[in-house]
């Protein structure tokens, strides 16, 4: 119903999803924040599609060929911005984006804008206290209900509001990691 309704951008939570249209095409979605990955690549044998790159160069038709631009990419900016990966013709499905293979054509489009709220409260107590709420609504809706938790620290202000906020309902264990490299530390 939510994908005949094109109301993929509504649901909450991580997804991927694949399915076929009543015209023979077939779309791919992912969630809004990205949380799962999806690649796609098309050949003179068609489209294909999984959750991992090396899952699509088990297929015979698809060729182990490294893509330059994105090696360069990858070698400036120490990830890969956008939707290219470093097997050439292998394509990340973006977050928030729906991808339709058509009669031997792709076409992508966006099915999620980050929420904009109008109303906000002016005083900084009634921010804090919405920021509070907002967040503990979050982890009760990803947490285990009546289990332990386990949570990354990384050494930021993030994870450890988050692992403050989960600690006064739910016993946490928290992990960190440390290298010696001073920029890689997450201590």
């Amino acid at each position: 119903a939510i994908v005949k309704a094109n109301r993929l951008g509504d649901v909450e939570g991580a997804f991927t999803i694949a399915w076929i249209r009543e015209d023979g095409s077939i779309s791919l979605a992912r969630d809004g924040i990205g949380e799962r990955t999806l690649y796609y690549a098309q050949s003179n044998d068609g489209f294909a599609f999984a959750s991992s790159i090396a899952l699509l160069l088990r297929m015979n038709a698809m060729p182990r060929v490294l893509s330059p631009t994105a090696l360069a990419a990858y070698l400036s900016c120490a990830y890969l911005p956008g939707r290219e990966t470093l097997v050439r013709g292998v394509y990340e499905l973006l977050p928030g984006e729906m991808v339709t293979w058509r009669n031997g054509k792709v076409t992508c489009e966006s099915i999620w804008r980050l929420p904009v709220s109008v109303e906000t409260p002016s005083d900084e107590s009634a921010l804090r206290n919405e920021l509070r709420c907002r967040l503990t609504k979050a982890l009760e809706r990803r947490l285990p209900e009546n289990e332990p938790a386990g949570i990354f620290l990384s050494g930021g202000l993030d994870s450890s509001v988050i692992a403050a906020l989960a600690a006064s309902d739910t016993r946490v264990t928290t992990v960190s990691m440390g290298f010696a490299e001073s920029s890689t530390d997450e201590r």
